[in-house]
């Protein structure tokens, strides 16, 4: 009776992982390879099109209150070297956040463990995509049209709740999204316009997301498995 550990053999020889494996990084013949790559249209049709509405009421609101579609840039800009110090410390915060607070918080492990599991199988242009529309959308939103009705402080607290988890695992998140909203408001108010804000949001975003579908990856993935093969799929 052969082995249950023994694998399929092609002429007379047996066949590597290399083999097993095609290019989506999936083998017919091992239940513990990851599923095929989700389907790049899977998110970013629902979210073109949420964010595409949150974009078109940031506009609206702007136009309303303000009596413009949105804010113009400032140049030159009025507290340049406190906004790239700004932008500096956040991004700095993020890359810690994602090295060492999920090795040394359960809560922020739970949290990215959970999120991971949303990209999973999501190419990495796609992440990148999805950071450039929800980048700009949100800010158009937040900072743009309720920051100034609102104030700062109102406009992060808004911001922080609509990323109110469904989850118990995602309670984390709303206090991320509050200390990154802060960073955010400080940067529409320190240059009069969103440019800084909305480079910031891509920046933290597509960080974030390109992590989490990497780190997917990684946890389906057994150990010493595909080895020199490209994990990008750009």
């Amino acid at each position: 009776m052969p082995s249950l550990s023994a694998r399929p053999r092609a002429h007379g020889r047996q066949l590597t992982n290399r083999q097993l494996t095609n290019r989506h990084g999936t083998r017919s013949m091992d239940p513990m390879t990851p599923k095929r790559p989700a389907k790049r249209g899977s998110l970013i049709r629902p979210a073109a099109l949420f964010y595409g509405l949150m974009f078109a009421l940031g506009v609206g609101l702007q136009y309303v209150t303000a009596g413009r579609f949105l804010p113009p840039p400032v140049w030159p800009r009025p507290a340049l070297a406190a906004e790239v110090v700004v932008l500096a410390v956040a991004l700095i915060l993020q890359v810690v956040l994602l090295r060492w607070g999920t090795r040394s918080n359960r809560h922020i492990r739970e949290l990215f463990n959970e999120l991971a599991g949303v990209f999973r199988g999501v190419p990495l242009r796609t992440c990148v995509l999805l950071a450039v529309i929800s980048g700009i959308a949100e800010e158009t939103l937040f900072r743009g049209a309720l920051q100034p009705v609102l104030g700062p402080a109102i406009a992060t607290l808004l911001f922080a709740a609509v990323h109110f988890p469904a989850t118990k695992r995602l309670r984390p998140w709303p206090l991320y999204a509050l200390v990154m909203g802060i960073a955010l408001a400080a940067l529409a108010e320190l240059s009069g316009d969103i440019v800084s804000a909305v480079l910031l949001h891509i920046a933290i975003n597509t960080i974030s997301l390109v992590t989490l579908a990497r780190r997917s990856r990684q946890q389906l993935r057994p150990r010493g498995l595909y080895s020199g093969q490209n994990d990008a799929h750009w």
